[in-house]
């Protein structure tokens, strides 16, 4: 959930934006679109009672928290600047009682409060201070400005806003307390980047106010939304310290981070964790990264080896039957006419031969049992599809009517497919019994008169019928290998400023379709699949002609028995592409060493479907800006989908922004947990000792106190 603590809804002073005015509907639909679900109204020097009242009644029934506030002109020792006062809901009333005594018959310009009034004057109500700080934030105060008020404001309650996020999180992690808001200053474009996710949901002003004050049981509810478990791990048993041989690690399904100095165990902490996890999860559900990435690394996650599976994605049939008509195909044998000669003249010298009628009869029929068992196959097919349709509960999609008429389309498309299939099979054995009577029939007559009858058929048909389902069969076989393919796109990440990465893989059955092309190891290579290819081209050429044997033959001999169907076809090829960022056009990318490390660690946690993630030192090799643009944010989402995630690190980013629920302390025999939340490290193996949390952080993130206030020029806070 998101809180914006400094946001406008009208336009008070004369140098605010009109854009700044919203409307009710306005106010929630933006809120909602950016899943804001805490705001303050703090506009300048005024707060509207019934604009607030109306805006934090509506906002309730769609559980967005209204809170009320205001944005003073502030006078302090010297200095003039802007600060934040927010105010507890249940205050409301006597919060804009106590602004109107403040400001009196004073307009919104002319207001200059002094601090020292202003905190007097709001004793009796909670209230959350927010300054203005360092020169690069408007109407800012100073460092020694903000020190001094803190020590002014009851509880110490008092936070500054920086100039922007990134510095939030560097002085939050510095023991300076801050925050950040939108200061909207147009409705049509609300400056969402600029306003914090919260780690945790909070219920209430009085839960967020103990979260800032740092309230044991608050926190302690606040850390228990992710259940916490124990692991015991060995990691240093080769260095015979008895007194660090076994740690009690208390981990969340939340970011957890190991952090230390050089060779203090902190990888070997991290590799204990793994090695549990996998006996725990199983290999499948774990991803890892390793900061020191070698180019091998990235050249096994962009192989594709040739896996059978990949066929599927073809979506089409292997056609085992195809290949076996071809196969199996032999010529059957034509009646002379020498045979009709002798069955005539039997029938001429026989009185009895002759009045027995099957001996005149014919057979002109042709049998067709391929399509009656396709129509058997459709209609089983399509029998079983309606019966799962109509099992769906259909009212919650469509209508009384509109059901109905789907029914009944379904009944009359079964009705006819089953009628098709019906006549194929009256058909089929029709034919198939009237050959087979004659054929007997003729048998008999033959037994008994010892003379041939006239055959039934002169073996054409038949003949036809063999050579049209060869070339059925070939046409069918050569089409597929043509026309099937199929590109499957695997991202690994995303380089700024230039695009998205990803592995292409092309699926192929025409091996002349591209070179370098990757087959089945134990399948025949290439240039043998281009032959039969060839050949079965030429078996569909030659299927009505008297080559047809010779072109089946060639098949059977260039194919060596290792050819059964498609998939003895198929082959893939794997590219590296990039998807540039500003023309969207695709093409082959040769990313650099540096590059490579930053998808290697963008890939380890681009699966959500893996329950645990084990990072070493991921800052390694990829820069600062990479890790606070695109790791922070993907831990951040990793972790609110309750995945485990432990990372071992010197990256401030990582070890503060992502504001990670277990924090794992490692000196040289020595191990401290605890949290940013609490400021406080404790040692495994005594709790009695411990350690400060902002300290600790500070001189092994930072490089110390001293380095981090050098940097602050730098970073504008």
């Amino acid at each position: 959930m998101k809180i914006d603590l400094h946001c406008h809804t009208k336009r008070c002073k004369s140098g605010d934006s009109p854009k700044r005015n919203v409307d009710l509907t306005s106010f929630i639909k933006t809120l909602e679109d950016n899943d804001v679900k805490i705001v303050a109204i703090t506009n300048h020097n005024c707060f509207d009672l019934e604009q607030y009242n109306s805006f934090h009644t509506a906002s309730e029934k769609k559980e967005i928290q209204v809170w009320p506030g205001v944005e003073f002109d502030i006078s302090f020792e010297g200095e003039n600047g802007h600060i934040l006062f927010i105010s507890n809901p249940k205050h409301a009333l006597k919060f804009s009682n106590l602004i109107n005594e403040l400001i009196g018959n004073k307009s919104p310009d002319d207001v200059l409060l002094d601090f020292k009034k202003v905190i007097t004057k709001f004793s009796d109500i909670d209230i959350i201070t927010i300054a203005h700080f360092a020169l690069q934030k408007s109407h800012g105060f100073s460092e020694n400005a903000c020190k001094e008020m803190s020590k002014i404001v009851p509880d110490n309650v008092f936070l500054v806003e920086p100039s922007n996020i990134r510095s939030v999180g560097i002085m939050y992690a510095n023991d300076i307390d801050s925050f950040i808001g939108s200061d909207v200053t147009d409705w049509s474009h609300y400056p969402f980047m600029n306003v914090p996710e919260l780690k945790m949901p909070i219920n209430s002003y009085e839960s967020f106010l103990l979260l800032l004050k740092k309230d044991s049981r608050v926190i302690k509810t606040f850390l228990n939304q992710k259940e916490e478990i124990n692991y015991s791990i060995q990691p240093f048993l080769d260095e015979n310290k008895p007194d660090d041989t076994e740690i009690t690690l208390p981990l969340r399904h939340d970011v957890n981070v190991i952090f230390g100095g050089k060779g203090t165990g902190k990888t070997k902490i991290l590799r204990a964790l793994k090695k549990k996890m996998v006996l725990d999860l199983g290999e499948s559900k774990i991803s890892s990264y390793e900061g020191q990435t070698k180019d091998e690394d990235y050249k096994n996650l962009i192989k594709r080896p040739f896996s059978s599976s990949y066929f599927d994605l073809l979506n089409i049939e292997a056609g085992e039957a195809e290949f076996k008509v071809i196969k199996e195909w032999t010529s059957p044998s034509l009646v002379t006419t020498n045979k009709f000669y002798k069955g005539i003249e039997a029938q001429q010298n026989i009185s009895n031969f002759t009045r027995f009628g099957f001996t005149k009869a014919a057979f002109h029929g042709a049998l067709d049992e391929d399509e009656m068992k396709m129509l058997g196959k459709s209609y089983k097919n399509i029998k079983q599809s309606i019966d799962t349709i109509k099992k769906e509960k259909l009212d919650l999609f469509l209508r009384q009517t509109d059901k109905d008429q789907l029914i009944c389309y379904l009944d009359k498309l079964l009705l006819s497919v089953q009628t098709k299939y019906r006549e194929a099979v009256c058909d089929y054995y029709a034919i198939f019994l009237q050959k087979y009577t004659i054929e007997t029939m003729k048998v008999i007559a033959q037994s008994k008169t010892g003379k041939d009858p006239i055959p039934a058929s002169t073996g054409l048909v038949d003949f036809y019928m063999n050579c049209l389902k060869v070339y059925q069969a070939s046409e069918w076989i050569t089409d597929k290998i043509s026309t099937s393919r199929k590109t499957i796109r695997d991202e690994i990440g995303k380089i700024p400023g230039k695009g998205s990465v990803f592995v292409q893989t092309d699926i192929y059955l025409d091996p002349s379709a591209d070179k370098g092309i990757n087959y089945d190891p134990t399948k025949l290579k290439s240039s043998n699949l281009k032959k039969c290819l060839k050949d079965l081209i030429q078996i569909k050429n030659s299927a009505f002609t008297c080559n047809l044997a010779e072109s089946i033959e060639t098949f059977s001999s260039d194919s060596d028995d290792k050819v059964i169907s498609l998939k003895d076809f198929m082959g893939i090829k794997s590219d590296e592409k990039i998807e540039w960022e500003n023309s969207s056009k695709i093409e082959h990318y040769d990313s650099s060493s540096g590059e490579r490390s930053m998808l290697l660690l963008n890939y380890s946690l681009i699966d959500d479907s893996k329950e645990a993630y084990f990072l070493d030192e991921p800052e390694i090799s990829v820069g600062h800006k990479y890790i606070n643009e695109v790791i922070v944010p993907r831990l951040k989402y990793l972790a609110k989908l309750n995945k485990l995630i432990i990372i071992s690190t010197h990256d401030a980013n990582i070890a503060v922004r992502t504001f990670p629920l277990t924090s794992i302390y490692r000196e040289y025999g020595k191990t401290y947990v605890g949290n940013l939340f609490i400021d406080k490290l404790t040692l495994t193996t005594d709790e009695t000792l411990s350690l400060n949390w902002t300290k600790t952080s500070m001189a092994y993130l930072e490089g110390g106190e001293f380095a981090f206030k050098e940097r602050k020029q730098s970073y504008g806070v």
